[in-house]
């Protein structure tokens, strides 16, 4: 997390009032077009936090009759379906991430512009000071915000409960290809899927983890999903992914669907082991040790250390919802379980 974003924790008592004053000082402040626009989509995740309207009624809308319709088609099927909110940390380790991304694509397209290839000079030899670079960022036009390509501020899951022996791996792409069918059917829009990331040789071991020979995703909405089902991260991260458009609102959020079996693996062999830490575990440990949490008076933001059961290693743990319930009381869950 940006330490410049300390400040605004001690300050302020909820995570609107941070994003805000934290926002308002950036756009004030700083020409870089980056930086801007990083503090656009910030303002873009406060004002969803923010819109009750969208929350109160339309999602709440639109939830009911995706729960109703999947009933309707699975009256078998024993399911949870949720919608959640990202929290503070997660959406700012996102964004510094997705900075971080921005700024190395403007290093290729730099050199470039010069006439090189990253082979032939390094991206990381650009130093950011640079004179010549910081004026090319300077300068750079955007064609539309890079930092829109964090789509998942909001999401829905469904989890369907399983034996863990693979068995509803061919229900869990059925309804996966139900709800693209649903939310194409209504005012939104189930856009095209970036690429898979961080897939490759399995590193996990568990004894629920499994892997199906094909995709049962249908072959015309394939380009519209992430299936890391049939494509498991390396710890074993596994979920079908894709992201729906509302053009009401003018607003993305995510969907994703996965076995309980799944769920619990996400939970601890692919959460603990790779995928987050990987990403975040660093910035953790520094936020961790940089923040005085005796100045921060939000509601839900925690640090603490523990001693991993499994690994005995020590990690560190924020809060991810950091205050997000004082901000707007969101209440989106059904469990379907036959008696």
């Amino acid at each position: 997390m940006d330490t410049n974003f300390y400040p605004y924790l001690y300050a302020k008592s909820n995570v609107p009032e941070m994003l805000h004053a934290y926002c308002l000082n950036l756009l004030s402040t700083s020409t870089d077009p980056i930086t801007r626009e990083k503090a656009k989509r910030l303002l873009g995740y406060r004002k969803l936090l923010m819109d009750r309207d969208f929350f109160n009624g339309r999602i709440q809308d639109v939830f009911f009759d995706l729960y109703q319709t999947i009933n309707a088609k699975f009256p078998l099927l024993t399911y949870e379906l949720s919608g959640r909110i990202k929290g503070l940390v997660s959406t700012l380790n996102k964004v510094e991430e997705t900075e971080e991304n921005v700024l190395k694509d403007l290093k290729r397209e730099f050199l470039q512009s010069k006439g090189l290839s990253a082979q032939e000079l390094g991206e990381e030899t650009i130093c950011e000071e640079d004179p010549e670079f910081k004026e090319f960022v300077a300068n750079y036009k955007f064609d539309e915000n890079p930092f829109n390509r964090i789509r998942d501020f909001f999401a829905f899951r469904i989890i369907i409960e399983d034996e863990g022996k693979g068995d509803l791996i061919d229900e869990l792409y059925q309804v996966t290809n139900l709800m693209i069918e649903f939310f194409n059917s209504k005012t939104f829009e189930v856009v095209k899927s970036h690429s898979l990331n961080q897939t490759g040789p399995l590193k996990a071991k568990a004894d629920i983890l499994y892997v199906p020979e094909k995709s049962g995703i249908k072959e015309e909405y394939k380009h519209l999903v992430k299936d890391y089902v049939a494509h498991p991260k390396e710890y074993g991260y596994q979920s079908v992914h894709f992201v729906v458009y509302d053009p009401v609102n003018e607003r993305f959020f995510e969907v994703q669907t996965r076995t309980r079996s799944m769920n619990i693996i996400s939970e601890t062999l692919a959460n603990h082991d790779s995928y987050k830490e990987k990403r975040y575990g660093e910035r953790l440990q520094k936020v961790g040790e940089e923040l005085d949490m005796s100045k921060i008076h939000v509601k839900g933001f925690r640090y603490f250390k523990y001693t991993d059961p499994i690994t005995h290693e020590e990690k560190e743990y924020i809060s991810d919802k950091a205050g997000i319930t004082e901000a707007i009381s969101i209440k989106l869950e059904f469990e379907h379980f036959l008696v």
